[in-house]
């Protein structure tokens, strides 16, 4: 997508960018779940935030377009909120969050497209090219395998090595196994740009938060070296393979 479809693309998602991350402060996320006038509010935003990044752009085409995302945004930002009501804590607020700017994303270069600012053989010749790349689906499988798959054969490994829990601990349901996502993210990454330097700040940072547990607790010591060098052996050898497909 290059020229002037490129370039008025670009300034949508800047706009949608900026109209959700930089211009909607806080009272105005609270006054959005309280009713219509708020997401009337961000709507209005929106569409301001899109006239003034596409200076330049402007026809009628464009003025249309912008009003159409505009609408759509409150629409797919009611939605969350209904499900945000509807489905609190765990897991739900990240993924509604990851649905809507997902949404906000399809809904921009479907209505640019509808409007004629990309090329319907263009975009269908950019789906194609992400799609049918075999280079690009085994990358993405790679990722799916480390991250998720990895996660289940972390905890089956460290349960074999289960170390009982101190009377009264407690801990954030859930963490370990995020954290092990987010890390094997970091070095399936960082081993993939062959960064492998950085892999240290990352595990540094990891046994800063159980520093004083694995000091006073030996037991506990070998249970989380375990599970560290067992996600991060997974980590390190999807990052091995991704960098052999990008090159």
């Amino acid at each position: 997508m290059e020229g002037g479809s490129g370039i008025v693309l670009a300034k949508l998602i800047l706009a949608s960018l900026l109209a959700d991350f930089v211009l909607q402060p806080s009272w105005l996320v609270r006054r959005k779940a309280q009713g219509l006038g708020g997401l009337l509010l961000h709507g209005a935003i929106y569409f301001a935030t899109s006239m003034g990044v596409g200076l330049g752009s402007w026809s009628s085409a464009y003025w249309t377009v912008a009003i159409a995302l505009a609408v759509v945004h409150i629409g797919i930002d009611w939605g969350k909120i209904q499900v945000n009501d509807a489905q609190r804590g765990g897991y739900w607020p990240v993924a509604a969050f990851l649905v809507d700017q997902g949404l906000h994303g399809v809904s921009i270069v479907a209505l640019a497209a509808a409007f004629g600012f990309i090329p319907p053989e263009v975009l269908a010749g950019e789906v194609a090219a992400v799609w049918n790349n075999t280079r690009d689906v085994y990358v993405l499988s790679i990722y799916v395998a480390a991250l998720f798959g990895g996660s289940i054969f972390v905890k089956l490994t460290t349960a074999l090595f289960q170390v009982p829990s101190a009377p009264g601990e407690t801990g954030v349901e859930g963490a370990g196994a995020y954290i092990g996502v987010v890390e094997r993210l970091a070095i399936t990454t960082l081993v993939a740009l062959q960064q492998y330097g950085a892999v240290g700040f990352v595990l540094a940072a990891k046994s800063i938060a159980r520093y004083k547990k694995i000091e006073e607790q030996k037991g506990f010591g070998e249970y989380y070296l375990i599970g560290t060098l067992t996600s991060s052996v997974i980590a390190i050898l999807a990052g091995l393979g991704v960098s052999r497909i990008l090159r």
